[in-house]
């Protein structure tokens, strides 16, 4: 029972591998991006961490197995001989992962520090990307959350989903773009517990109290009555 790194420089890099298994039971022993692998005899490289969307193909039953982002697990996507996920050929596909699926509702990109992804020249669709990125050409460098972000890319506009909110951006034809940021309810939450703790609201109500006091009449107290 036993795994091994195929591919790559053979020296540690955290980079997407391809890794090449006995048993399904070895699956489980493969490393992960937040953990090693279990140690293999005379190995002392394979069982380092690698990136998502890494890759094992399982001799016993032909399976192949990506490395998931959110999850951090491995998980089945098909077969390398015979029918794979999302493929209703005959046997002998190649498709063997997610990524060489055609008319995928979602694309998943990488980007690293030297290259990062420029969104503006990506085509239309939805992207989840990690790692880091640019609106534009020689614009700012942004890195993604470790989970990743999702992207809805058209003509012009950039909508931007993450956990700490959602932001547009609007394309301009000279390259420049002008960002707006929407405030989640957390943020909102924080801001009305700010503005409760000033001195600033306190004063703003007593005034409204004391300018609607202010007009009451003899008459209009009696009419309470």
């Amino acid at each position: 029972m036993a795994y091994k790194w195929l591919k790559g420089n053979k020296t540690y890099s955290y980079t997407p591998k391809e890794f090449q298994c006995d048993f399904l039971s070895d699956i489980g022993k493969l490393p992960t991006s937040h953990k090693y692998g279990e140690k293999q005899k005379n190995d002392t490289i394979s069982d380092d961490p690698c990136m998502p969307g890494s890759e094992c193909f399982c001799l016993e039953d032909g399976s192949i197995w990506l490395l998931g982002i959110e999850t951090d697990t491995w998980v089945k996507v098909g077969y390398k001989f015979g029918e794979s996920s999302g493929n209703t050929g005959s046997s002998g596909s190649n498709i063997t992962s997610y990524n060489q699926l055609t008319d995928v509702p979602l694309k998943n990109l990488v980007g690293n520090t030297s290259t990062p992804l420029i969104l503006s020249n990506l085509s239309p669709g939805i992207y989840k990307i990690l790692g880091n990125y640019s609106v534009t050409n020689n614009s700012k460098k942004y890195t993604t959350e470790t989970s990743g972000d999702v992207f809805i890319i058209s003509s012009g506009k950039i909508l931007q989903m993450a956990s700490t909110g959602i932001t547009l951006s609007n394309i301009n034809p000279d390259g420049s773009y002008e960002v707006n940021n929407y405030a989640t309810k957390n943020d909102v939450s924080t801001e009305i517990i700010e503005q409760l703790n000033t001195g600033n609201l306190n004063s703003e109500i007593q005034n409204i109290i004391n300018q609607k006091l202010s007009y009451a009449t003899d008459v209009d107290i009696d009419n309470f009555f």
